[in-house]
């Protein structure tokens, strides 16, 4: 088994709160810290829970470039349009605002 194969086990015997401590351990590595968001995102995608989405996406947001986070956010943003959450999508207009101000895009936040 290969090494890459081996530490993608690791992560999806992971539990979800598992998943999302581990990614902020390895969040400066942002191959390891996709991965990890994709999981579990996919984890969300398969249970149909637009929390467990939002949360991935919410992860992916935070460790491209800006311009790839403000996509991300923008994800967030519509998958949770129309739920009422204390977290999201309000706190994801701040990821969109600090990486359109990252751009200098003051505007568009």
């Amino acid at each position: 088994m290969r090494a890459k194969d081996c530490i993608q086990n690791q992560l999806l015997a992971m539990m979800d709160e598992e998943l999302l401590s581990y990614f902020h351990e390895v969040e400066r590595d942002s191959i390891a810290a996709e991965e990890v968001a994709r999981i579990y995102l996919e984890r969300g995608r398969k249970e149909k829970d637009m929390i467990k989405m939002a949360r991935g996406y919410d992860r992916l947001a935070q460790i491209f470039h800006p311009e790839k986070n403000i996509q991300f956010a923008d994800s967030i943003i519509e998958l949770t349009k129309n739920i009422d959450h204390i977290t999201y999508p309000g706190l994801v207009y701040l990821t969109k605002s600090y990486n359109n101000y990252m751009i200098d895009n003051y505007n568009l936040g």
